[in-house]
């Protein structure tokens, strides 16, 4: 994934109308090996082949990144906004994965960097959340991988599954996989 240089919102554009979105997600597993996830209203199925009457997605916690601001840096500041959870140590790189899609009329491209941490305990916070991403996020909250894996709702990234199960068994990727669209 190549470095992108970002305007003073954090994106850049190219291309005429094409967004490009610098974007740090987290993979959270509690003590007990659950998964953190959110769910993101869009409006819209991400899938309409498989679940056209979707209006939204289970995610990871994360968000942009602000300009000036490195990715590693927006997923520590992302994991605390957004679940309270607050960490001083660097989280490791997981997985990289580059999607695009339309958001209020626009066409994004979202590079995406993966980051895992370990939470000490299952208590979250969401008031960190910031009015607009209450807008559209909600039910913030604990799945089991056999969770995740059985759910007819969309969840992503893809390949979110085995990746956790990796981590779970000790197998940390030695650098970043790259996960599909």
């Amino acid at each position: 994934m190549r470095a992108e240089t970002c305007r003073a919102d954090g994106m850049t554009s190219v291309r005429g109308s094409l967004i490009i979105r610098p974007t740090s997600r987290i993979l959270v597993l509690d003590p007990a090996d659950r998964i953190l996830l959110f769910f993101a209203r869009v409006g819209y199925s991400v899938e309409p082949e498989r679940r056209p009457a979707a209006t939204g997605f289970w995610a990871l916690p994360g968000g942009g990144v602000d300009a000036g601001e490195s990715h590693a840096a927006a997923a520590v500041r992302e994991l605390a906004e957004e679940t309270g959870i607050r960490t001083s140590s660097p989280l490791p790189w997981i997985a990289e994965r580059i999607t695009s899609y339309p958001w209020k009329g626009r066409q994004y491209q979202s590079l995406e960097r993966y980051y895992f941490h370990r939470a000490a305990s299952d208590v979250l916070d969401d008031s960190g959340w910031q009015e607009g991403d209450k807008r559209w996020m909600s039910r913030l909250g604990w799945w089991s991988l056999d969770e995740v894996a059985a759910t007819d709702d969309i969840v992503r990234p893809p390949g979110l599954v085995p990746l956790a199960r990796d981590i779970i068994a000790g197998r940390l990727p030695a650098r970043p996989v790259t996960l599909e669209a």
